[in-house]
C-alpha cells in the first residue's frame, strides 16, 4: 500500500482534443500543509516522450509535493 493519493487521472479536453494527465499528492496532507511544504511540481516531457516517462519519478516526488504531469498534444 502506498502513501499516495491519486487526485485525478481522467483526461480533459482542450479544443476538442483529449489530454492525458496524472496528478498525485501525499495522502496524509491537507491543502494547508501542502502549501507550507513547497510549490506544486509540473512535469512536462520532452520530444518523443509522454507522461509514462515520469512513471518512476512521480511516486517519489509525490511523497512530499503535489505533482502534475501532462501529455503534450500530439505526443500522448
Amino acid at each position: 500500500m502506498t502513501a499516495l493519493d491519486t487526485s485525478s487521472n481522467a483526461p480533459w479536453s482542450y479544443l476538442g482534443h483529449q489530454v492525458h494527465c496524472i496528478s498525485n499528492r501525499p495522502a496524509q496532507r491537507t491543502s494547508e500543509q501542502l502549501a507550507k511544504d513547497g510549490p506544486a511540481l509540473l512535469l512536462v516531457h520532452g520530444f518523443g516522450a509522454s507522461t509514462d516517462h515520469w512513471r518512476f519519478n512521480i511516486p517519489v516526488l509525490s511523497q512530499t509535493h503535489e505533482v502534475h504531469a501532462i501529455d503534450l498534444l500530439g505526443f500522448g
